[in-house]
């Protein structure tokens, strides 16, 4: 739910950012881009803020009023901060898209923008840019589900396989990206709660 509410936001951003000028896709991809190193400059003092709050966290009395308000207020930056990480990184996968279609979708709407006046053109690749990354990161996620439920129907029925596995569960773990862990922790719960209604 968080991850589409920050596409969303962009999606609205992005298309508040198109449609307040675009001239033609150049234009759209320089205010993107604009819009894009703003948000990177807001992340950088967000980073410098957060630091600081920790730092002052560490002077506070542990469970002091202080303490726990400031505790709040950090978890608060941080979920700002990966908010804004990951809406900066959706912003560069677009604008690379765009910039240089991989995608069908781009590469149509890049052959269509020579046909439609000058401020449609950005909306339209860029639009595409974003469907094509959308649709690409969809695939992705799903890709890592059925790899994380290929290992679990392994350790189902593999004793040694799991033996191997849970001796090994540690380091998988600390080399897990926080997104991989998140997929992994999802999937695991469903399969539970599958197996407790079946």
């Amino acid at each position: 739910m968080r991850t589409q509410s920050i596409f969303v936001s962009f999606l609205s951003i992005l298309t508040i950012t198109l449609f307040v000028g675009c001239a033609d896709l150049q234009g759209a991809i320089a205010q993107t881009s604009a819009w894009r190193d703003e948000a990177h400059t807001v992340k950088d003092t967000l980073s410098e803020q957060i630091r600081l709050m920790e730092s002052e966290l560490t002077s506070l009395e542990s469970g002091s009023p202080s303490a726990i308000q400031l505790a709040a207020d950090l978890k608060i930056a941080r979920a700002k901060h990966s908010t804004l990480q990951a809406a900066i990184a959706q912003a560069d996968l677009v604008l690379q898209e765009a910039s240089e279609p991989t995608d069908s979708i781009t590469t149509i709407a890049h052959g269509v923008s020579s046909w439609v006046p000058a401020p449609i053109q950005g909306p339209l690749v860029l639009g595409a840019a974003l469907i094509a990354t959308l649709a690409r990161s969809r695939q992705l996620k799903e890709s890592s589900k059925s790899i994380v439920n290929s290992i679990a129907h392994v350790l189902e029925r593999d004793e040694q396989f799991r033996s191997i596995f849970k001796s090994h569960a540690d380091t998988i773990r600390s080399i897990q990206t926080p997104g991989a862990r998140r997929i992994v922790d999802r999937t695991q719960s469903k399969r539970a709660s599958r197996s407790i209604i079946e």
